[in-house]
């Protein structure tokens, strides 16, 4: 997209109960950019906060065993493109039979069981 395209600035509420899947498909688009309409509140004070603090230290501990592959010479194979990751989620979302809101849990609970 071009500076010089013509965009639309629109509010969106989304239901909590449907939040997941309607982040999820919005954020499939390369045409969706989120505005944070409470850029002076503090982080920790918004009702997300708790599932970013969830998110960093879900983070640091990928970047800890990212380390150790390094460290043992474990190669790792990163996906070819978005496209090909987000397919890969799908399909895991389609075999576990289970909401794709709750594999960020199962992925948690594997990095702190390792």
């Amino acid at each position: 997209m071009f500076r010089s395209e013509e965009m639309g600035l629109y509010t969106i509420t989304i239901p909590k109960d449907n939040c997941w899947e309607i982040m999820d498909e919005l954020g499939r688009e390369s045409y969706v950019h989120v505005i944070d309409l409470n850029p002076g509140e503090q982080i920790f004070n918004r009702t997300f906060a708790s599932f970013l603090k969830r998110c960093d230290e879900a983070e640091r501990r990928m970047r800890y065993l990212e380390s150790e592959c390094n460290r043992l010479k474990i190669k790792l194979q990163p996906p070819s493109s978005y496209e090909s990751f987000m397919n890969a989620v799908d399909l895991i979302t389609k075999v576990r039979k289970r909401p794709a809101s709750t594999y960020f849990d199962e992925i948690e609970n594997e990095l702190t069981d390792k």
